[in-house]
């Protein structure tokens, strides 16, 4: 009796044994990762809110449809090393998507054959087209919960034990997307001056899928079932304002040179007199519904004076004689730099009627010859 207990006594202690030594192992466990894992934190765009620029762009109402203007590119970088290094999970795929993308067209192709997104805008038959590499835009349903856009790419991160001297990311610790924005003619334009307001195209999301790891142990893990994190919102892309004119007429009949009659110096009776008054005339054809502007500078302005280009100095030029400018009245002198009303054009030849006649600027007028050079814009509004 006293055997057979002293034997059940010591099969007794084996199992205290074999239960400490579990014990021990699954310390061991807690010891090695004492926090669950769980959804990573999300990747780190080097701008959370870059911006396209666009130049200002110009075109003619009958121009054909297609890009105008010049491109405008931003790049933004994605590190995914810096959240898998904070985080304890055994492995992280990082899913870079684009969401929330801003209204596009579907039934204009982009042009170029490049393919990308057509997104409109505020003008009517104005469209921005968006490019990016590594991996083209697109507005199919492949952005965050099947909404419309694309997957830039993912990285995927990895932990051989929970020494942080011992992990990679693949393809690799970054990732590098370039975007590109031009502005598309896609149908009629109304003349005059426009602006394309800011745009938030898209934004930037990152899906993690992660293995959990609490099962790893110093020589190695043990991977679960992968779990999929709800999408993180990480930036937006923008485009900024961009101006658009849309020139409404063509030029006709350009007046590069107008020749002032011959005249003696004893026409010009003092500083302020005037003589040898001669009418010209631009002439354009326009389409109907702009207004139209016209403004006429020099870069040799009679100081004291309003619409008095200054004498050209040197041999053989008449001293203090300008030349002045005047409006279709024939009477007021244009004002350099100040935008002139020509009121809405209409469907055909359209003339702009200027004077230009001699000015005295200082007490003695001398012969010789008289040159001046004056500019005209035409602006749309």
């Amino acid at each position: 009796m006293t055997c057979r207990a002293a034997v059940s006594l010591c099969r007794h202690a084996m199992k205290i044994g074999h239960a400490l030594r579990l014990l021990a192992v699954l310390l061991l466990f807690a010891i090695v990762r004492p926090a669950m894992a769980a959804q990573s934190p999300a990747c780190v765009p080097s701008s959370s809110t870059p911006s396209i620029t666009l130049p200002a762009t110009s075109l003619s109402p009958n121009q054909a449809n297609g890009l105008i203007g010049s491109p405008g590119t931003v790049s933004v970088t994605f590190d995914c090393s810096k959240p898998f290094l904070t985080d304890q999970n055994y492995a992280d795929n990082f899913s870079l998507l684009t969401g929330n993308l801003a209204p596009f067209d579907t039934t204009t192709v982009p042009p170029g054959g490049s393919g990308g997104i057509m997104f409109t805008t505020n003008l009517p038959g104005i469209e921005v087209q968006l490019t990016a590499a590594q991996v083209q835009a697109s507005s199919g349903n492949n952005g965050p919960n099947g909404a419309p856009g694309w997957q830039m790419g993912s990285i995927s991160c990895i932990s051989y034990t929970q020494s942080t001297n011992n992990w990679y990311c693949t393809p690799a610790n970054t990732m590098a997307v370039t975007f590109t924005a031009q502005l598309v003619k896609t149908g009629s334009v109304t003349p005059g001056i426009g602006t394309v307001n800011s745009i938030n195209l898209l934004q930037f999301f990152d899906q993690d899928i992660y293995i959990l790891n609490a099962q790893c142990a110093p020589w190695g893990c043990f991977t679960s079932n992968p779990r999929t994190a709800s999408p993180t919102n990480i930036g937006t892309l923008s485009l900024n304002p961009v101006t658009v004119s849309v020139t409404a007429c063509s030029v006709v009949i350009d007046p590069t040179v107008v020749t002032l009659p011959t005249i003696s110096t004893s026409a010009l009776t003092g500083v302020g007199s005037t003589t040898g008054k001669q009418p010209f005339n631009v002439q354009l054809s326009c389409p109907a519904g702009a207004n139209l502007y016209v403004t006429l500078a020099t870069s040799n302005p009679q100081a004291g004076t309003t619409g008095v280009i200054a004498p050209t100095t040197g041999s053989g030029y008449a001293q203090n004689v300008g030349v002045q400018l005047l409006k279709s009245d024939g009477a007021t002198p244009v004002s350099f730099g100040t935008a002139i009303s020509e009121g809405t054009t209409t469907n055909g030849i359209m003339n702009l009627p200027f004077y230009a006649q001699y000015y005295q600027t200082g007490t003695s007028a001398s012969a010789g010859n008289v040159t001046a050079t004056a500019t005209y814009t035409l602006t749309y509004q």
